[in-house]
């Protein structure tokens, strides 16, 4: 389902929802939970959004997402595709997302000889193979600090579809702040990250 039309309907999203935060007298907060984006025809049927009355399939409309599965900058459908693989999410990709760009926090590259997942030959879930992943002590440092913020995501497949299961399995999005905060899924998330200070000072860096 994933083609040109659809990239471009979420990097436009994506423009004109942060555009209205440059522009208007928003509090950057809001950012992660704001109950409305940007659709067109194409982007709302992917979403499974319905367009208001009157709207035109091929224009961007300004929809309310209040009690739908969508909510502020983490669910935009260009922040989860770049965030993950062509074929499968990433939820290492994801929490580097978070940390990197919302928290201001330096994830150090991986050490050397250090091999990211192979190919699943075992049966376990995405999220059972990186646990074994982060047993190793090289890999630890860094995989426990990202993979519980992307954890939160996995609600979203690679291409930004809403989801509850992954195959077969039912998707586990509970995780974990470096601060301690528990959330499950990606608006808990978004409200969890709105409320830390670490928020504001990490968007004032960035802004600058």
């Amino acid at each position: 389902d994933y083609d040109a039309e659809l990239a471009s309907a979420m990097a436009e999203e994506a423009r004109l929802f942060f555009g209205e935060f440059l522009q208007s007298e928003r509090p950057v907060r809001e950012m992660l939970d704001a109950h409305f984006t940007y659709v067109n025809g194409r982007l709302a049927e992917h979403y499974g959004l319905t367009l208001p009355p009157g709207a035109l399939p091929g224009e961007f409309t300004r929809v309310d997402t209040t009690g739908t599965t969508r909510s502020g900058l983490l669910t935009l459908g260009a922040v989860l595709t770049t965030t993950s693989f062509a074929a499968r999410t990433s939820p290492v990709r994801r929490g580097q997302f978070v940390l990197a760009r919302l928290l201001c926090s330096e994830i150090p590259p991986p050490p050397p000889g250090v091999e990211g997942l192979p190919v699943d030959t075992t049966g376990l879930t995405l999220r059972e193979r990186l646990q074994v992943h982060r047993e190793s002590p090289a890999c630890n440092a860094c995989h426990s600090a990202m993979d519980p913020l992307g954890f939160g995501l996995e609600n979203y497949d690679a291409i930004g579809r809403y989801r509850e299961f992954d195959g077969d399995v039912p998707v586990d999005a509970t995780g974990e702040l470096p601060n301690g905060t528990l959330f499950d899924g990606a608006i808990e998330l978004g409200s969890a990250l709105r409320e830390g200070d670490e928020l504001t000072a990490c968007m004032t860096h960035k802004f600058i």
